[in-house]
């Protein structure tokens, strides 16, 4: 224990508010604020770390008198006029210490003095995390605060999820200190007192729970990823900086998901442990970090994080905590597990993290199932592997990112992938019984049902009551449902509220890409209905060429170009200006899009070649530029493609048709990379990642087909 630097700490909190109390005159403070919550801060976080209280209690009172007297609700309000964000700052971390003092102190005063319903605890250049994160750790610390304030309590952890949320945590600005490590430090604390505070309410799951374990376990993640070979954290291996990445580990094992990284996290804190004790003469070695009028460094809080760091209980083990989190990955993470570790992108990958990346799916996926659009029929669907698949690939392709993209529109795009493979089950087993006519009908109404003047969908009768006979009448009646529910879908798609944001020639792009996608799939029926017919001659005649197909139906198909403009829909309606997309850079993006679903179209080709062979879907391998007349689709095997680490892929051993599949799908995957070079140097960093990762993800997606087949066998085979 550094009792030397404890007692310095607590002298110089004592020090400082005799002289704060030594500059009020008639009841006007004329010193500044910030004063008063260095030692609140500092005072609150040794006691946090079970320091003593007496060591702060002088004869006079002093602390306990002075803090007593800000908090004053009368005198906040003579005070201060106008309450700004700093002041409600200050009087949430007071009200915290006293409580920690020993002195009850309720919080009526300070939620009547600044109106809490009414203050908003952001501005234009402020994202208010600090407040808002002092002010829920405020409520729950007062005696029973947790049913005295239940309501505020759950609006303010909102306020907290929603900023962090929102954005990439590097983009999250907190008023008080310069380094991005405090920024994660002031999450974890506040949102670990409000899960320990949570647990013992067994009732029911909360409705921020899975966002919680989510934004606790990337925080985890990132301090194990980014500490310093010395056992520091921080660009400046700061002292300062490596107490608060210590801190937020030992706040983060509260959490049953932290169990996971068990031997990593003793691991770091051993290196970080070492490195404090063997430097203690630069404990003084301070950093400017601290926010004011210029940036400086503070000695009181910088000792009273290296004391906490050392002394705060690291693995508490709290009881009922699971609802924030598992102790062990899911059963179908578990058996991503060994295809995860198989793909390019994670080979050269610690198996630690490729369990966080597994973990961060299960997350993902209890979000995603809770998002999913009740708009397609479920009966006699396949199984939904998909919904373990799609999630793992985005958070795998995501944590590997220096810029990150924000969870929301993670989210948006998980739930996205997630329709595109019902939209396809759907085509698959109910639009595939309507009869060439009515296939026809279908696809004339994309037209009105892409426009700009859609018809509010309906989910009641739809029909004209002018069939003359039943047949025909049962027939308009499964068109017209057909219909309503792809309706439904698109309505979807068009009134999420960025892309209604969007710029009007990309929400055109979008509404011309969905119709693509949806007679894509009609043309896909087709065309499976005269392989089935043993017409493979008619198909090709439609196409042309396998270039046709494949660049055309066949890319189409993927959902990759809609889901591209969908996702630049996204980025632009983040309403930030560093993110608006020129003409230039729009029309390089849309290109990548176009190589990369051809990518994915031909790895997953290869990938369900056995599948699509059973169940008669045209396959990029069944056209005659692909096998020659003495190729026989009789020979495929299974997969057996090797991915090496970059990416490629090598069809040693197979047939001479697979290998000219494959060498389709990296002549698209260079023409790829160099529209990315392309992009590059025409749009803003932010947006050069975002679509980097979307490349990412969907080349995994194809890595994963080319090692297994994900997509089950269809239930439902066609009528007609």
């Amino acid at each position: 224990m550094a009792a030397t630097e404890l007692t310095f700490v607590a002298a110089e909190c004592l020090k400082k508010v005799s002289q704060y109390r030594n500059h009020i005159d008639v009841g006007v403070i004329k010193s500044s604020p910030w004063d008063i919550l260095e030692v609140s801060l500092a005072v609150s976080l040794l006691l946090e770390a079970d320091c003593p209280p007496e060591l702060f209690l002088d004869e006079a009172n002093t602390l306990v008198s002075v803090l007593s007297d800000w908090l004053d609700h009368d005198s906040i309000s003579e005070r201060l006029a106008p309450r700004t964000i700093r002041d409600l700052e200050v009087a949430a971390t007071i009200t915290t210490t006293l409580n920690l003092l020993g002195k009850p102190t309720l919080a009526d005063g300070l939620i009547a003095s600044f109106d809490l319903d009414r203050f908003n605890a952001s501005n234009g250049e402020d994202d208010g995390l600090s407040t808002n994160c002092e002010l829920l750790m405020s409520l729950i610390r007062v005696e029973n605060g947790i049913d005295r304030y239940r309501t505020k309590i759950e609006q303010v952890a909102t306020s907290v999820c929603s900023i962090w949320w929102a954005k990439s945590h590097k983009e999250v600005i907190n008023r008080r200190n310069t380094s991005s490590l405090y920024s994660i430090l002031l999450l974890s604390k506040a949102l670990t007192t409000y899960a320990l505070a949570q647990s013992s309410n067994l009732d029911k799951e909360g409705i921020l729970d899975d966002k919680i374990s989510l934004m606790l376990t990337e925080a985890l993640v990132t301090i194990l990823r980014t500490q310093n070979e010395d056992g520091s954290w921080g660009e400046e291996n700061s002292f300062e900086e490596t107490c608060y990445a210590v801190l937020v580990i030992k706040y983060l094992t509260a959490f049953p998901f932290a169990y996971n990284f068990k031997s990593e996290i003793q691991c770091a804190l051993d290196r970080s442990f070492d490195l404090i004790s063997q430097r203690r003469s630069e404990w003084h070695s301070l950093a400017e970090l601290w926010i004011g009028k210029p940036v400086y460094s503070s000695p009181i809080l910088a000792q009273a994080y290296c004391i906490s760091a050392l002394k705060q209980p690291v693995w508490p083990k709290p009881p009922n905590m699971r609802r924030f989190g598992r102790f062990s990955l899911s059963s179908s993470s578990e058996k991503l597990s060994k295809l995860a570790h198989a793909l390019p992108l994670l080979q050269n990958v610690e198996t630690w993290q490729v369990k966080s990346c597994l973990l961060q799916g299960d997350q993902f996926a209890r979000m995603v199932k809770a998002s999913i659009p009740r708009i397609f029929p479920r009966e006699n669907m396949r199984k939904e592997t998909y919904l373990d698949l799609v999630p793992f690939t985005w958070a795998t392709s995501r944590q590997f990112e220096t810029l990150r993209l924000r969870n929301q529109e993670l989210l948006d795009m998980m739930v996205l992938a997630v329709t595109i493979y019902q939209v396809d089950e759907f085509m698959e087993a109910t639009v595939i019984q309507l009869d060439n006519h009515d296939m026809r009908k279908l696809d004339d109404a994309f037209d009105d049902l892409c426009s700009k003047e859609e018809i509010t969908p309906s989910n009641g009768h739809v029909g004209n009551g002018n069939a003359s006979s039943s047949g025909e009448e049962t027939s308009e009646k499964s068109l017209a449902a057909i219909t309503n529910i792809l309706r439904q879908y698109i309505h979807f798609i068009l009134h999420h509220p960025s892309v209604r944001y969007a710029r009007a020639s990309l929400q055109r792009q979008l509404r011309s890409d969905i119709k693509r996608f949806l007679r894509s799939h009609i043309r896909q029926v087709k065309d499976n209905r005269l392989l089935r017919a043993h017409k493979m001659r008619a198909v090709e005649a439609v196409h042309g060429s396998v270039f046709s197909w494949i660049r055309n139906t066949s890319s189409d198909h993927t959902g990759g170009p809609f889901a591209m403009t969908y996702y630049l829909c996204l980025i632009e309606g983040r309403g930030d200006s560093a993110q608006l997309i020129s003409t230039e850079g729009l029309y390089v993006a849309q290109m990548v899009s176009q190589h990369l679903a051809a990518l994915c179209r031909t790895y997953n080709d290869w990938g369900s070649r056995v599948r699509d062979k059973a169940e008669f879907n045209v396959n990029s391998l069944n056209f005659e530029e692909i096998r020659s007349d003495s190729d026989s689709l009789d020979d495929i095997s299974g997969n057996g493609a090797f991915l090496n680490q970059s990416g490629t892929t090598s069809a040693a051993g197979h047939a001479e048709p697979e290998r000219r599949l494959l060498f389709i799908a990296e002549f698209e995957r260079r023409c790829m990379l160099n529209s990315l070079r392309e992009l590059k140097e025409i749009v803003s960093p932010e947006v050069y990642v975002a679509v980097k990762l979307f490349c990412d993800v969907t080349d995994v997606y194809g890595q994963v087909y080319v090692v297994k087949d994900m997509t089950p066998r269809l239930k439902v085979t066609e009528q007609k």
